[in-house]
């Protein structure tokens, strides 16, 4: 059963994020909807560079990020992509061996709550 949970990280007061819990010998383990992972997605972006973007799922970890060409200025495209990927991504995936390298998003840390993705997109459109 999923509930609703508000949050401050990065500077940003996260409202009405949607997680669920899974219940383990050593405790809960929490992590975001799909949709509650779009709404943070959405209102990071919102807060930090005041424009809306559009978030797509397209598997349990896979989300793809389509901001507005002309919301953020040319010179700023490269660091938003790289801010939302240092953000957001679980690591790399190493195709030579087969396997995601795994990190713990910042949230995580801090809250508990895994929020990551291990694939993500960013286009400006």
């Amino acid at each position: 059963m999923s509930t609703k949970v508000n949050f401050t990280s990065y500077g940003v007061q996260f409202k009405n994020i949607e997680i669920n819990g899974d219940t383990y010998e050593k405790g809960v383990s929490y992590y975001t909807t799909g949709r509650g992972r779009n709404s943070l997605v959405k209102q990071y972006v919102k807060a930090l560079y005041g424009v809306k973007c559009s978030v797509n799922t397209n598997s349990f970890r896979s989300i793809n990020i389509d901001i507005k060409a002309e919301d953020i200025p040319a010179d700023l495209h490269a660091t938003a992509k790289a801010d939302l990927k240092k953000v957001f991504s679980s690591g790399t995936y190493n195709a030579m061996e087969d396997y995601h390298d795994y990190k713990a998003v910042e949230i995580e840390k801090e809250h508990g709550i895994d929020c990551s993705v291990n694939f993500l997109k960013v286009s400006f459109v």
